[in-house]
Parts: C-alpha cells; structure tokens; sequence
C-alpha cells in the first residue's frame, strides 16, 4: 500500500540522512586538524570521537542494508523489496545528477572552508561573545565530560 511505501521510503531516507551526518563529522575534524587548527578551540566537541561516527556510520549501513531483510528471505517480495530500497536509488540519482550539472567536485580536506560564519571568526569580529558555561550545575559537569578537550 502506499502508506507502508511511505513509511520505509521516510525511514530509509531518515537513516540516510545520520549517516551523512556521521560522514560530515568525520570530514569536518579531519579538515580542521588538518588545516592545522587546535581541537581546543571548539566550542563543542563530540566526547567520542572518532568511536562515534565510525559507530554511528556502520550501525546505520547495517540497518540498512538489513532492513530489507524480510523481502528477500524466507521468499523474495520484489514490491517489498523496491519500496524499502527505492530510496537508495533516488538519492544517488538526485546526488550525482546534482553533480554533474553543476560540475561539483569532491573537496579535498586542506580546501574545506571551516571558518566563514563560524562562532570563532563571529566572536574575533566582534559580532558575539562567548560566554563559558556555569560550573556549579551538576548535570553540567557529566556534559563537560562528555564534551571535554582532548589532551
């Protein structure tokens, strides 16, 4: 039905969108080390990093790929198995179409642009002030931690 059509094409496409989140992440801090930049400069940091997009990335690629599960086995469902699937196809059609119009290339980690409308380059132009957290609040020292600096 269409409704079930739906649901696996929103929920597909909900994990797609983690994923590349995950691979976002990951390209973000291997950009900023690599462009020289210190890891104590941010503001935030992910307390699990790199375990947790590396995580993050695999789990959802499992899910995946294993949400289809029940349409190829105990017999395969060929409607069952497009309309969990469908979504893969019309990304990467949309994505490389995108591409190749537009003649967008992949951009290499020294080349990322990190600071245009970042906190730090709003705070050294003097458009915000950034203001450190209170110490005292208790549920605040477990968020310290899980965002703490590297050493």
């Amino acid at each position: 039905s269409v409704y079930v059509f739906l649901i696996n094409l929103s929920g597909l496409t909900g994990m797609g969108f983690w994923l590349g989140i995950g691979l976002c992440h990951w390209r973000f801090r291997r950009a900023y080390v690599a462009q020289g930049y210190d890891l104590n400069d941010l503001p935030y940091r992910a307390g699990f990093f790199p375990f947790g997009p590396v995580y993050a990335c695999t789990l959802l690629a499992i899910i995946i790929i294993g949400q289809g599960y029940g349409t190829i086995w105990p017999k395969f469902d060929a409607v069952s198995f497009v309309s969990t699937y469908l979504a893969i196809p019309l990304f990467l059609v949309f994505w490389l179409g995108w591409k190749f119009v537009k003649k967008t290339k992949w951009i290499k980690l020294m080349d990322i642009d990190l600071t245009t409308g970042s906190l730090l380059e709003m705070e050294r132009n003097g458009d915000i002030e950034i203001f450190p957290p209170p110490e005292n609040a208790g549920w605040r020292k477990y968020v310290r931690w899980l965002h703490r600096k590297s050493d």
